[in-house]
């Protein structure tokens, strides 16, 4: 009677471990779920991830102009006019990347189709396999 009451007792406690672990795991998942991470903080916070990329984008232009450039814009600028390039450059490069991050769901539909309807054309294009040799 020992011998059933700890098979059960062990029976138990190896479900509640594997009860823990599950759980545990799982949680783990959305840690390392990297993409929905971000996806989930661009959701949360829009007005920062947009002044983020702009910024970025007026820092990058200002950075990779060509320094000659640079001079003759900031002596003969009127007014900040100088950063108007740069600001419409990463103005232009968020909008992109939200362009692109927006029609992704759609652009995997139709590659997809495509796939299947290329998948189709080609199995109803092959001969049967009969077994003979072809020439």
């Amino acid at each position: 009677m020992n011998r059933q009451t700890d098979k059960e007792a062990a029976l138990a406690r190896l479900e509640e471990t594997r009860r823990a672990l599950s759980d545990d795991l799982s949680g783990l998942g959305g840690a390392v779920n990297v993409p929905r991470r971000f996806q989930d903080a661009v959701r949360r916070h829009p007005a920062w991830w947009i002044g983020g990329g702009v910024a970025a984008g007026v820092v990058l232009s200002a950075l990779l102009r060509p320094s000659g450039r640079r001079r003759k814009r900031d002596e003969g600028g009127k007014n900040g006019a100088g950063l108007m390039r740069p600001m419409f450059l990463g103005l232009l490069g968020f909008a992109g990347k939200q362009i692109l991050r927006l029609s992704a769901p759609a652009l995997k539909q139709v590659a997809e189709a495509e796939v299947e309807r290329w998948l189709a054309n080609r199995s109803a294009a092959s001969p049967p396999d009969d077994g003979l040799p072809r020439a």
